[in-house]
């Protein structure tokens, strides 16, 4: 049912894609499509953004929003604006200012979302060089938080492991949540699974952890206990 759900998560926000690109009024922003798009490392863009291509790779400075489509998509650069993107692989190793939205298969971040991380994918990475001024907020099949993340974690996912400081709370749905030996969560983790946390010796939480055993599962267990 989730991978269901997040299939047309994606497919509705390449359409949602395909209609700003044509709305946009043609003086509104820069317009680039083709089948290999760059923003090479010595360009500074003044404008907001609209990319269509295989593949997306952006090296230089963006003054302004991006909103993109493409099968592989890259941003070493620097976004002093917001990100509206899907593709199928999807690795943001430079700095976002302010917030990214973004679905895809593959997610990588390994550089800086300065805002909210609202993402759709299924298999989504916060790497250790990666950091999320804001909250993460996610549908995916599986998500590792290997970066800090300054605000909250909140969303569903078949497997979810921490492991780095989160400054506010964990609200999620999952079948399987870990917090390894490096997590610090500095409110409240409050978890929907079938199964009981996994957290290392050295994982630390603040606040209360509260676990809620899905209601399919409490039924379940009524019919066959005795």
């Amino acid at each position: 049912m989730r991978k269901h759900v997040l299939r047309v998560s994606i497919a509705f926000i390449l359409a949602l894609l395909l209609t700003a690109f044509i709305s946009v009024p043609v003086f509104a922003a820069d317009i680039r499509s083709g089948d290999t798009v760059i923003v090479s490392d010595s360009e500074v863009i003044n404008n907001d953004l609209y990319l269509a291509g295989n593949s997306i790779i952006i090296d230089g400075i963006v003054n302004g929003d991006i909103i993109g489509a493409g099968g592989t998509i890259t941003i070493n650069g620097t976004v002093n604006g917001s990100i509206l993107m899907a593709g199928q692989t999807l690795i943001i190793n430079g700095k976002i200012e302010r917030g990214a939205r973004v679905a895809g298969n593959l997610i990588r971040i390994g550089g800086t979302v300065g805002r909210d991380l609202i993402t759709l994918g299924s298999d989504i990475t916060l790497g250790e060089s990666g950091k999320v001024g804001g909250d993460i907020l996610f549908l995916g099949s599986s998500l590792l938080a290997g970066g800090p993340v300054q605000g909250n974690i909140r969303g569903s996912s078949g497997s979810i492991t921490i492991n780095n400081s989160i400054g506010g709370n964990v609200d999620v749905d999952t079948g399987n949540l870990s917090l390894g030996s490096k997590a610090v969560v500095k409110g409240t983790v409050t978890y929907t699974s079938e199964n009981e946390a996994s957290i290392q010796p050295g994982a630390s939480i603040a606040g209360e952890i509260t676990r809620t055993i899905p209601e399919e599962k409490k039924a379940a267990g009524g019919i066959f206990a005795g």
